[in-house]
């Protein structure tokens, strides 16, 4: 049976890597044969790997007078899958709330299993926190992934905080009379 068994999230286990232990002459002992998961559709996880679960590996002898052997087998290296991850540019006004932040996947093919952005599990956040929210100033939003089957490499957003105009408006102006000089005006 193979000395170790490696699988990149995403392939099912009739595509996982299997290496086979070397006789004492360097000749692989892989057997003249066929090898075949049980459930060679399924996709393990990262879930898997550390919980131990195990997979039924059958050989099959090309020889027919020898009889198949099963055997219960684990993966042994389970290897992320690469995703990129654009952490979205966000404003504010000066005063206003902190926007909702958010990330966008860059190339969606790089979800797998039926994933989606969400199942990525990414916790956002501005660094560092501001304390002076003054106009003018910028962030950087940074995340921390969460899903241990994706590898995810972030590119940070920034958050800036923009001027708020503050309109003035006149009740009564009729007796406004510009003079040129400075008038104390109270509202």
């Amino acid at each position: 049976f193979p000395s170790s068994i490696s699988i990149t999230y995403g392939d099912k286990l009739s595509e996982a890597k299997l290496t086979w232990p070397k006789d004492a002459d360097g000749n692989l002992q892989n057997g003249s044969g066929t090898w075949k998961f049980e459930d060679e559709n399924y996709v393990p996880t990262e879930e898997d790997i550390r919980k131990h679960k195990t997979f039924k590996l059958t050989y099959t002898p090309k020889d027919a007078r020898l009889s198949p052997v099963t055997k219960e087998v684990l993966i042994t290296t389970f290897i992320p899958k690469q995703i990129n991850v654009k952490i979205d540019d966000k404003e504010m006004t000066y005063g206003d709330a902190i926007p909702e932040l958010t990330y966008s996947v860059i190339d969606k093919s790089q979800l797998v299993n039926g994933d989606t952005q969400e199942d990525l599990d990414i916790d956002l956040m501005l660094d560092p926190y501001p304390t002076d929210m003054s106009a003018g100033k910028t962030y950087a939003i940074k995340g921390i992934p969460r899903n241990k089957n994706y590898d995810v490499t972030l590119h940070n957003g920034t958050l800036r905080i923009n001027k708020k105009t503050v309109g003035i408006e006149w009740s009564n102006t009729k007796n406004l009379v510009y003079t040129g000089k400075s008038v104390n005006v109270t509202a």
